[in-house]
């Protein structure tokens, strides 16, 4: 017996409800955060000038977990198992690429790591693993739970 309440008999209607709905309203919010992040990045080396391979860089890191967001919203509104594991996979990708990438530059830069920079940064991990990654575990599990006949992609009809 599921144990999982559902309308007309499709349990992957949940992923439209409850802390389903929530989560995506919680991408849309770091979605739209890591945007103006980006384009405060940008200002902030047109005005103060830097290192542009720091710069890229860090595009290339916001555009990568904005790509990763946008596959988590397409699993969960197509129902699509594949999309939704590689959203889990980029992300685990994303975190440790940035993991390796902050506090190698802060080291690189300052010869250690600095209190402030290092709980920021860390608070910042915290804070993505906690509203994106873990959400994204639920997903995966959940689909991986409710797939059918053995498809991928939950809205394709079998032959």
């Amino acid at each position: 017996m599921n144990s999982i309440p559902h309308n007309n008999g499709n349990p992957l209607d949940q992923l439209d409800k409850g802390c389903f709905h929530c989560y995506k309203i919680v991408l849309g919010i770091y979605l739209g955060l890591t945007m103006l992040g980006m384009i405060l990045l940008v200002a902030l080396f047109i005005h103060a000038g830097g290192n542009p391979a720091i710069l890229t860089v860090n595009i290339m890191l916001n555009v990568t977990v904005l790509r990763f967001i946008i596959w988590q919203l397409e699993a969960m509104q197509k129902r699509d198992l594949n999309r939704a594991t590689e959203a889990l996979i980029g992300f685990i990708i994303y975190f440790v690429f940035t993991v390796l990438y902050i506090f190698g530059v802060s080291y690189a830069a300052y010869g250690s790591l600095e209190s402030d920079f290092t709980i920021q940064a860390g608070a910042s991990l915290g804070v993505f693993v906690v509203c994106v990654f873990f959400g994204s575990v639920q997903v995966y599990l959940f689909l991986k739970k409710n797939q059918s006949g053995g498809y991928r992609n939950m809205n394709h009809v079998a032959p």
